[in-house]
């Protein structure tokens, strides 16, 4: 159905192509009361409601939301019911007064609905379509107090108009349902604009509020929740995915007449994206920032940022065939906005075997496991031009073919100059020692470096009253540690004890030691033990430490007292000799025993360099070719995988 709105939307705009802006508009509005049929009274009362009322700007304003509403829809049906008892549950925590993480009540809730029920996808909801249903007295109260709330807003703030329209007055956000919120959240939090003296303070207001006072909080889980939450479930659960929360910021500050929208970022060098809220300004002025965390910065690459707005920019000259869906939006490309950025035209390589002639390109990063397209261009010449691309990405140009996506290109890197550097075989060879296969970036040496005031410990008393401090940990790194003992004295406990201010985060303990000097070291075994004490509903208990997992880890709250250790049994005793450690990390390290593929790429595909099962820290490889990109892959387990160059013996991220 979706399919049938968006073939109908690009006829409308191939008609449209060489009418006047007037006309135009008048055609356009037309069209969607033809195509709201059964509902177009409600429409049109809304129209004549103001024309009654001889105010000629809301007029406008009606125009202008149902000229644009032929795309606007809601999901329903399907599982989204079954998946409320998410919210509820979150609630319960909420009122409980857990405000982070995940108990195991959580995710066991999600598997089990899954399980049951299957994935919530989109692809089989319901979608209900506005302007089938939306009522005239709806759209009437929401266009008189967005213009109450705008026009009592703060002087410091855009008074333009087509501003007001794009980022003020729509009455949603994405595809979350229709509900009746703006009234009630303009009462409630127009004080943070009258009281607020700047525009920082105008942001800090809001963050205040929904971070501190009513702890709105990210929820991991909600991650695979993949469409967007009205204001009753926030209010609900208060958790969300990123992009819930960023969409709840802006239906709420858009409720007190701030002109506040969403910017996406795709990542260069990882997977996924990110969302922020942007209050945007006069003279093309911005301010970003994030309603939920002071601090707001790019922790990864990035490769293309668009913005969200309610205008339907569906251009009639892109073929879906050609381009993905995804680009056929409202979203503006706004990259310039944030980085210096160039127009890169790149020859044809390989040409297209197709039976039409493709008159767009596609450029693509590589996304864990394959290439996905970040933006489109044209293709002239047998040349491929990209508008507003950030630089130090490593891009592939290619065509996209009904999904599929066809290389026409070798990757390369568009480096800080604007130069570009292709990525191909050089005919050379090279031995390569790796040890990672996805880059180690600040968010993991930040989990690794809490371990630091933790001490490793022996005793012979179980309250550790006797104990003696092996080795104390002062800086820790994401890999795999091994710690030598110095120590003749036979010991029954050992622990590792993480300081107060220190929530643990150990992922894999395992002691080695020996009967005697004279005896062969082995792995030692025992009870486990530690504290706190194990709660049912606790996810990371201290006996992650002894699981044979790495992906688990042990954690405690800080300020209290929290350690993992082995009781090996009275007549057990044994001398200490070795400690190999796991920090809590992304385990994209490599791990013993499992097995590992590396490819390197070679005209237009992956090409196999062979299998490995890990027996050490570091997988070495011979003659592999000089010049190209290369791609580890851990068959054994994880998703995390990116490309890299190699260089000067180092594996160089990108």
């Amino acid at each position: 159905m979706k399919s049938v709105h968006l073939l109908i939307s690009a006829l409308l705009v191939l008609m449209l192509s060489c009418t006047p802006p007037h006309l135009k508009k008048m055609f356009q509005l037309e069209q969607v009361l033809h195509l709201a049929g059964d509902n177009r009274y409600e429409l049109e009362k809304v129209l004549e409601h103001y024309r009654a009322n001889g105010d000629p700007l809301k007029l406008k304003a009606a125009e202008f939301l149902i000229t644009n509403m032929a795309e606007k829809f809601s999901y329903q049906g399907g599982n989204i019911e079954r998946y409320d008892i998410m919210f509820h549950l979150f609630d319960s925590l909420y009122h409980s007064g857990m405000y982070v993480g995940e108990t195991l009540a959580i995710t066991n809730a999600w598997d089990s609905l899954e399980q049951h029920y299957g994935f919530l996808s989109p692809e089989e909801l319901e979608m209900k379509w506005d302007m089938h249903h939306i009522t005239a007295d709806y759209l009437i109260r929401h266009i008189d107090v967005a213009f109450e709330a705008w026009q009592s807003s703060p002087a410091y703030l855009p008074r333009d108009f087509v501003l007001f329209c794009e980022h003020i007055l729509p009455y949603r956000f994405g595809n979350e349902p229709l509900e009746e919120f703006r009234e009630r959240y303009f009462r409630s939090y127009r004080h943070l604009v009258d009281t607020a003296s700047s525009i920082n303070s105008l942001i800090d207001g809001f963050y205040q509020e929904f971070r501190l006072n009513q702890k709105y909080r990210e929820s991991l889980t909600l991650w695979n929740y993949p469409i967007d939450v009205p204001i009753s479930k926030m209010e609900l659960g208060h958790r969300g995915s990123c992009r819930h929360l960023v969409n709840f910021a802006a239906l709420a500050m858009r409720s007190c007449g701030l002109p506040v929208t969403v910017d996406r970022v795709i990542w260069a060098n990882r997977s996924q994206g990110h969302e922020w809220n942007v209050l945007l300004l006069d003279s093309g002025k911005f301010e970003y920032f994030d309603a939920f965390d002071r601090k707001m910065e790019f922790a990864y690459q990035p490769a293309k940022i668009f913005r969200e707005r309610f205008r339907s920019s569906y251009d009639n000259k892109l073929d879906p065939n050609d381009v993905p869906p995804q680009f056929l939006t409202s979203e503006e490309d706004v990259t310039s906005l944030y980085f210096d950025v160039y127009d890169v035209t790149v020859p044809v390589q390989y040409a297209y075997l197709g039976n039409k002639r493709k008159k767009y390109g596609v450029i693509c990063t590589f996304d864990n496991q394959e290439w996905k397209v970040v933006y489109w261009g044209t293709i002239l010449k047998n040349k491929m031009t990209f508008r507003d691309m950030n630089s130090e990405v490593v891009y592939l140009a290619a065509y996209y073919d009904n999904g599929h996506i066809i290389p026409a290109t070798e990757p390369f890197l568009l480096q800080e100059d604007g130069s570009l550097h292709f990525h191909k075989t050089d005919g050379t060879y090279q031995d390569m020692t790796l040890t990672r296969k996805y880059p180690l970036f600040r968010r993991i040496l930040f989990l690794s470096d809490i371990v630091r005031s933790t001490n490793i410990e022996g005793a012979n008393r179980a309250d550790f009253s006797d104990k003696q401090v092996f080795h104390t940990f002062e800086r820790v790194n994401s890999r795999i540690h091994h710690i030598r003992i110095n120590n003749q004295q036979k010991f029954r406990y050992i622990r590792f004890i993480a300081g107060k201010d220190r929530p643990g985060n150990y992922a894999e303990i395992e002691f080695y030691g020996k009967v005697d000097e004279y005896s062969p070291e082995e792995r030692l075994t025992g009870k486990i033990i530690g504290m706190p004490a194990i709660k049912p509903d606790d996810p990371y208990p201290y006996t992650n430490a002894f699981d044979g997992n790495p992906e688990t880890w042990f954690e405690k709250p800080k300020d209290i007292e929290g350690w993992a250790g082995l009781d090996l049994g009275k007549g057990n005793e044994r001398i200490i000799t070795r400690v190999r450690f796991y920090p809590r990390s992304d385990t994209n390290f490599i791990l013993i025993g499992d097995t590992y593929e590396l490819f390197y790429w070679e005209n237009e595909v992956w090409k196999s360099a062979g299998r490995k099962v890990a027996d050490a820290d570091a997988l070495t490889y011979k003659d592999i070719p000089s010049g190209t990109i290369y791609w580890l892959r851990n068959l054994t387990r994880g998703k995390e995988e990116r490309i890299f160059t190699y260089e000067d013996g180092k594996q160089v991220w990108w």
